[in-house]
């Protein structure tokens, strides 16, 4: 995804995100407000704010960090008590029929959303910028980059004149390894180590792509597509189970 359109994405979420803060901070607060006792009145919005925080925070957590498994219990349990204390705010002063409140209150489920969300664009990514073409000379030159090796295809003309006006053309091609941009090999670096770091996890257990997220960390879209490389490949096989490593298999 285009880095501009990821961080446009991120803006417009987590605007959403403090839109819906604000609605439900406020029901949480009056809800509060009935054990409050002699506290002062900003305690009550203490509580509501930082129970908003927690289930966003920590749904956010769980995203960028798969193994940290306490983050999403805690996010989950968390965002209950916010559904719970908005839907039994609103019920106190509701004058409609009680599936109408409730529908209306799973509105405080947004910042599990919102935290999944930003989580996943956070974790994507980012397109390299295309590299300028540079001229190297009068003969034109087409330049095909891939991450094993980059092909220089020249093509020249030369026309001699002879004595029955003969066109001789001599058209000669050349391939070559070149030094990749930084940029890039940064970007086949990461593939590479990805790759290897999913590779250690392979056995001859199968394994599908959200226990392989979990190990590794990987986002499990980022394990969908280094399996599906592994397995073109020919060093990882996949099962109906899962994705097993072919050499072990083999012994």
């Amino acid at each position: 995804m285009n880095a501009t359109l990821r961080n446009t994405l991120i803006a417009l979420l987590g605007l959403a995100y403090l839109a819906t803060l604000v609605m439900s901070a406020g029901h949480l607060t009056k809800w509060f407000d009935l054990s409050l006792g002699d506290l002062p009145w900003y305690f009550s919005i203490g509580l509501a704010v930082g129970l908003e925080l927690l289930a966003f925070t920590l749904s956010l957590a769980s995203t960028l960090e798969p193994r940290l498994r306490w983050s999403l219990a805690g996010g989950l349990f968390f965002l209950l008590l916010v559904w719970l204390g908005n839907l039994l705010a609103m019920a106190r002063v509701a004058d409609v029929p009680g599936w109408e409140v409730l529908l209306q209150s799973l509105f405080a489920l947004g910042p599990l959303v919102a935290g999944k969300a930003i989580g996943e664009l956070l974790r994507l990514d980012p397109l390299p910028a295309p590299s300028p073409l540079q001229p190297t000379g009068a003969s034109p030159a087409v330049h095909i980059q891939t991450h094993v090796q980059t092909t220089m295809v020249h093509q020249s003309t030369q026309v001699e004149s002879s004595g029955n006006n003969r066109v001789q053309h001599e058209t000669a091609s050349s391939t070559h390894s070149e030094t990749l941009p930084p940029a890039f090999g940064t970007q086949a670096s990461t593939l590479d180590e990805r790759a290897a770091q999913l590779m250690a996890q392979l056995s001859s257990q199968p394994l599908g792509p959200s226990a392989l997220a979990r190990q590794t960390g990987l986002p499990k879209t980022t394990v969908y597509r280094l399996a599906a490389r592994l397995v073109e490949a020919g060093l990882v096989i996949q099962t109906p189970d899962g994705y097993v490593r072919r050499e072990v298999e083999r012994g």
